[in-house]
This record gives structure tokens, sequence and C-alpha cells, in this order.
């Protein structure tokens, strides 16, 4: 696992800092004088990740190389579970751009697929989560959703 933590964790550092200099910076528009750009909420995830992906590799670098090294290699059903939940994610973005949002969709499948078979529970909270966080940002933030 060292081998794999040390590739994985060089991916993840790279990535972020080609996010933070390059592809934030030029995705992103400048921000007005009053108020936080647009790009500072991105850049701060990028951050965070290249911070916590720089960790990685250095707890990854310091460990003793281990006897067993290697991977298990990925049995059929952890890529039908991957494949699975990468279908849904791409089902969720085909939903989001008739029903305007995804959460409720995606709280409906995560339900179905961990084995939720109440169907009057999938929908309340389905339908309930979505109205919820819409109320709260209208009616307290004063900020209207589309």
């Amino acid at each position: 696992m060292v081998k794999t933590d040390i590739i994985a964790s060089a991916f993840l550092f790279i990535a972020g800092l080609l996010a933070i200099f390059l592809i934030i910076p030029a995705q992103s528009t400048e921000g007005e004088d009053l108020g936080l750009p647009p790009s500072m909420f991105p850049t701060l995830g990028a951050v965070v990740i290249t911070v916590m992906a720089a960790l990685m590799l250095i707890s990854s670098l310091r460990r003793p190389k281990l006897e067993f090294d290697e991977v298990a290699p990925i049995q059929r059903p952890e890529w039908i579970n991957l494949a699975v939940a990468a279908v849904v994610m791409l089902g969720s973005l085909g939903v989001m751009g008739y029903a305007g949002s995804q959460l409720d969709f995606m709280i409906g499948t995560g339900f179905l697929y961990m084995g939720g078979r109440n169907l009057t529970a999938i929908v309340a909270t389905s339908v309930a989560a979505p109205g919820v966080i819409y109320l709260a940002f209208w009616q307290l933030f004063r900020i209207p959703l589309p």
C-alpha cells in the first residue's frame, strides 16, 4: 500500500497545484471591489486538498516498506458497485437538467442503493430535504434559489 499511497498522493498534489495556479484562475473572473472573489472557495478547497496530499505523501515516504506491499486486486462485486455508483452520479446530472436539483434524486437513489425499501420514507426524505434547504435559503438567508 505504500507504493499506491505515494502514487495517489503525488497525483493529488500535482492536480491540486494545477488547479490552484492554472485551472481556477483561468475559469473564474475577478471579483468586484466589495465581497469575496468568485475564485475564493474553489481555491480554498484546492489548497486543502493539496496540503492533505502533501501530508499523505510525506507520511508515505517516511513509512517503512512493508513485507507485502501489493494491493489486492479489485474483485467483480467491487467493480459492479463502482459502476452502479458512477451510473447514479451520471444519472443525477441528467436529472438536474430537467428537475433543477439533483439532491432529491441522489437522496432517493442512495436510500434504494443502501437497501432501503420503505417507499414512504424515501419519498418523504427526498422531497423534505430539498424543500427545507430551499426554504432556509429563501426565508432565513434571503437568497432566492432557481
